[in-house]
């Protein structure tokens, strides 16, 4: 049984191995600079005001107006350069979030159940 599971294993990274050395350089090189700029996005470092922009899919006048205006999180360490938090934008980008019918539903039934109507003069059904 073992040594079925270790050909089984070098069969396995053989075809792998086989596979990569098929892909052309330049895929492999496109692949990776696609995962460095996904990387890029996810480390915790202040992004810079081009980046902020990239992330939240908005314009620059748009983000700076929204910095002018002190609606959005943002740090200016020395007074000059914009920063922003990954985490305050991401944040900020999911602050306003509108609940579906099926629970706007819900809460007002249990709202009405909690009510007792007899006690401010209603009629309770």
């Amino acid at each position: 049984m073992i040594f079925f599971l270790n050909v089984h294993i070098f069969a396995l990274s053989y075809s792998l191995l086989n596979k990569l050395s098929e892909m052309k350089p330049t895929n492999l090189t496109t692949q990776l600079n696609r995962i460095e700029e996904i990387l890029k996005f996810q480390n915790a470092e202040p992004m810079n005001f081009e980046t902020a922009c990239k992330h939240l899919s908005i314009s620059k006048s748009y983000l700076y107006k929204l910095t002018c205006k002190n609606q959005i999180p943002y740090y200016k360490p020395n007074g000059k350069k914009i920063y922003f938090e990954k985490a305050e934008l991401n944040k900020w980008l999911l602050k306003n979030r509108i609940k579906p019918d099926s629970e706007l539903e819900q809460m007002a039934s249990d709202f009405n159940s909690k009510v007792d109507y007899t006690e401010i003069g209603g009629i309770r059904k």
